[in-house]
């Protein structure tokens, strides 16, 4: 009698994949491309400011959802033609 043996290989994480090409974000990464703590992620999506999805208990983050809160955000106006910073005399 042949007894077949077959390996298996655990899949190699990819770290430097493209967040383009990711289809869903882990908190970590999302708040990375935020550029904001992961707490503040957590309270923008507890708050239904920010979109996720909930697989498997998970908490995840489409990358356009990211992109639609960023785009949502108010621009910073920068003082111009003699007006004052806030603590400047």
């Amino acid at each position: 009698m042949i007894k077949a043996y077959t390996t298996t290989t655990k899949p190699k994480r990819t770290t430097g994949r493209p967040l383009a090409h990711a289809v869903l974000l882990d908190r970590r990464r999302a708040a990375a491309v935020l550029s904001v703590s992961v707490s503040t992620l957590d309270g923008l999506a507890a708050r239904g400011e920010l979109a996720s999805v909930r697989v498997c208990g998970r908490r995840l983050f489409r990358p356009f959802d990211l992109q639609a809160f960023a785009d949502g955000l108010p621009v910073a106006e920068r003082p111009g033609n003699g007006e004052k910073r806030q603590g400047d005399n």
